[in-house]
């Protein structure tokens, strides 16, 4: 699996919210969570260090589709990436720049 903690002090505090993924775990060995932006209907933001690019700063969105049968999957999964795909071709001051898009089983993320 490719999210974990970077450190063995970065687990969840007893009650803390198991679906928000703790500060100081590791994204795909780069990048390290810094602390939740926002929360909503499809998943979290976090801002996150890039340690790859001297720890710049970047938003990480992490979208959780709905559980649901594998019909409705495979068509969340292709709007993800289509998603990821405009978003990767526009270049607006107004809209964050795409930098990277990582699935990993039921794990999708966009890095902004």
């Amino acid at each position: 699996m490719s999210v974990k903690p970077a450190s063995s002090n970065s687990t969840p505090a007893a009650g803390a919210d198991t679906n928000i993924i703790p500060a100081g775990t590791l994204i795909y060995y780069r990048y390290e969570v810094q602390s939740v932006l926002g929360r909503g209907g499809f998943g979290q933001t976090y801002l996150v260090h890039d340690r790859h690019r001297f720890n710049t700063p970047c938003a990480l969105k992490e979208l959780v589709p709905p559980k649901t049968e594998a019909s409705a999957i495979s068509k969340e999964q292709e709007l993800f990436e289509r998603e990821a795909s405009v978003l990767h071709r526009i270049d607006h001051p107004q809209i964050p720049k795409l930098l990277t898009y990582m699935q990993d089983g039921e794990l999708w993320f966009l890095v902004e």
